[in-house]
């Protein structure tokens, strides 16, 4: 299939876009696929850490992105990063053909799967799409080329309303890649769910290009409050979680290391975050399980 173009502008039936960076082939999903899967009661796949052998365990724009900083920052550093669930968060570098390089944040869902933010993958208001990404785990405070956790993007996954140019609608910026390794069985990976029973006490853990004191960082910086639905339901908004950028991609989860939602930005008044559909969470499934399968 052919990368979208402006023709096919909303409104119209959303797809999601697979692009293999390695063969350079485009490939067009159906999101309703998938009946519902795993739906018990809470609707999530669970996370998994390596020291439990039980997998059933518990330069564009984004370089000097708008900070969400409500009344006083309350985001903090965090000290260890090779602790769960920190370690399983990544700094990500986007490549992109004009030599632009940007950060931003990922989280490990499965062995070699990684959600992020669509934005570092296409920066739709200029119809661009990255080349790679490049992943480091546990980047404390140096440059992330240090980082002897990494790898590589093969293959990424976006909502079809996100990639095509001029258009980016509220709820599609999000992106998910298949990586090069299996650092999931390495860092352990967090779970995911599409239906929270709750909306008080989210984290939210990323790296952001500055600190609090406007300094370029490489250190990991956590806050915690509460969320709850924007006027449409397509993305969760929250008045007490500050992010940055180099934040997007940043996974909101939960005390049980759960993630719901994934942070994008925001305004001096909100952050917004991308909620997990029910249909992204059947693929991300599926791409967890093929992920195991792959790498057992």
């Amino acid at each position: 299939a052919a990368a979208p173009t402006a023709d096919d502008a909303q409104p119209y039936n959303e797809y999601y876009i697979s692009y293999d960076i390695v063969t350079g082939v485009f490939e067009n999903l159906d999101c309703n696929k998938h009946s519902i899967r795993n739906s018990k009661t809470n609707e999530y796949a669970p996370p998994y850490n390596p020291d439990i052998s039980h997998l059933q365990n518990d330069a564009m724009y984004e370089s000097n992105g708008t900070k969400t900083i409500i009344d006083k920052d309350g985001r903090d550093i965090v000290q260890d990063v090779t602790i769960s669930p920190f370690k399983k968060i990544v700094f990500i570098k986007s490549f992109f053909p004009n030599g632009s390089v940007i950060r931003g944040t990922g989280v490990v869902l499965g062995p070699d799967l990684v959600l992020t933010a669509g934005h570092l993958i296409y920066q739709t208001q200029y119809g661009v799409r990255t080349s790679y990404c490049r992943i480091y785990a546990e980047v404390d405070g140096s440059n992330p080329i240090s980082s002897n956790h990494d790898g590589q993007s093969t293959r990424i996954v976006t909502s079809s309303y996100w990639a095509v140019p001029g258009s980016s609608p509220a709820g599609s910026d999000w992106a998910y890649m298949i990586v090069n390794n299996d650092i999931g069985y390495e860092q352990g990976w967090m779970g995911f769910g599409y239906s929270p029973s709750y909306f008080n006490g989210y984290t939210v853990s990323g790296y952001p290009v500055t600190d609090p004191d406007g300094k370029t960082t490489f250190y990991m910086y956590s806050d915690t409050g509460d969320i709850e639905f924007n006027a449409d339901s397509t993305m969760y908004i929250s008045d007490t979680i500050d992010g940055s950028g180099g934040q997007s991609g940043s996974p909101l989860y939960t005390p049980t290391s759960i993630v719901y939602v994934v942070y994008v930005g925001g305004t001096s008044s909100y952050t917004q975050s991308t909620r997990i559909t029910q249909s992204l969470f059947n693929y991300l499934l599926e791409n967890r399980e093929e992920g195991i399968e792959r790498w057992s």
